[in-house]
């Protein structure tokens, strides 16, 4: 049995790791979301010509960019040390810190679901889905259960989000702009 000559049993996964596929897509979800951050935070540079006070909306919008830049740039560090527990819990709080920054507008409009039925989609996707994946992915992550599933969680919205830019391209493309 303990021949050195027979192969050796492959050891079980330890838990908290995730197979290398899962780890290629969490680090490019990371990194969109980074340059989604960085692109936020030029706009809040931007020379709008706006001189009226900041309203609630403003100010979400502002702590929402920040935030969520910065949870972004903790995610991907967290991936780059291979600490997918923390990666993914990061990328959970970045779903929170989104849904929390929709907030002000769901509230003082409401749920306006007089669009199209692509826009109602995505609306009904971040105001009910995204806090219920984000919840999910922190507890299994906090739990150290199932982190490959709580790796996919935390990309569905970004997944979502590149659906939705092919989407509209492809309706460039076909109708014009």
């Amino acid at each position: 049995m303990n021949d050195p000559a027979s192969p050796a049993s492959p050891a079980p996964p330890r838990p908290g790791l995730v197979p290398n596929w899962l780890e290629v897509i969490l680090i490019v979800a990371t990194a969109l979301q980074l340059m989604e951050g960085l692109s936020g935070i030029a706009g809040l540079f931007a020379e709008t010509g706006d001189t009226s006070p900041a309203g609630a909306n403003d100010v979400a919008l502002v702590a929402m960019v920040a935030i969520k830049f910065a949870l972004a740039a903790i995610a991907l560090a967290a991936l780059i040390r291979k600490r997918f527990r923390g990666a993914i819990l990061a990328m959970a709080a970045m779903i929170a810190a989104a849904w929390l920054g929709d907030m002000p507008s769901v509230v003082r409009h409401g749920l306006d679901l007089r669009g199209s039925l692509v826009v109602n989609a995505e609306m009904i996707f971040r105001v009910f889905i995204c806090p219920v994946l984000a919840v999910m992915a922190a507890i299994l992550a906090l739990k150290n259960e199932r982190i490959v599933l709580a790796g996919i969680l935390v990309c569905v919205p970004v997944a979502m989000g590149i659906i939705g830019v092919i989407a509209f391209a492809i309706g460039v493309m076909i109708y014009g702009f």
